[in-house]
């Protein structure tokens, strides 16, 4: 048995998996930004071929501006130098998650489990979510995770 939970460990460290993958789409709009923002969330492999996890897609709008800092330089004379710089500050206007972990990647191959989850959860809101939307969002991270599912299939 203690064989068994060595070779694990030394498994483990070898695989450098993560388990957090974030995308954020900035698309400017006529006076506004918007903000997309994908998230796989607590992915793990649970058989060879297979990663899974829970997504989450998020809308923002975010508000750019600038603000000023007053920056003490010198008592005497009283002497202050101001500095200004641009802001962003974005509010959240909705966030759809998938009620379970899902497939990412099944057997190998692309999974749209969780996109699905996600178009289901946005169609209880009213919501039409494209699938040119989810391939600009989710796009990068579904590479990513291909990536590593390559790196598992060669440590396995």
């Amino acid at each position: 048995m203690a064989i068994d939970s060595v070779e694990i460990r030394n498994l483990e460290s070898k695989i450098k998996m993560k388990t957090y993958l974030k995308n954020e789409v900035v698309i400017p709009t006529d006076g506004e930004t918007v903000v997309y923002v994908g998230e796989a969330i607590g992915l793990y492999f649970p058989t060879n071929g297979n990663i899974r996890g829970k997504a989450r897609l998020s809308r923002y709008d975010r508000r750019e501006g600038k603000a000023i800092e007053k920056k003490l330089v010198r008592l005497v004379p009283l002497t202050f130098q101001t500095r200004e710089f641009p802001v962003a500050k974005d509010n959240r206007i909705w966030t759809f998650e998938t009620s379970n972990y899902t497939y990412f990647l099944h057997d190998g191959n692309h999974s749209d489990v969780y996109r699905d989850g996600i178009k289901e959860q946005a169609a209880h809101h009213e919501l039409k979510l494209s699938d040119e939307l989810f391939n600009k969002v989710f796009g990068p991270i579904d590479s990513e995770i291909m990536k590593m599912n390559q790196e598992l299939s060669h440590i396995m």
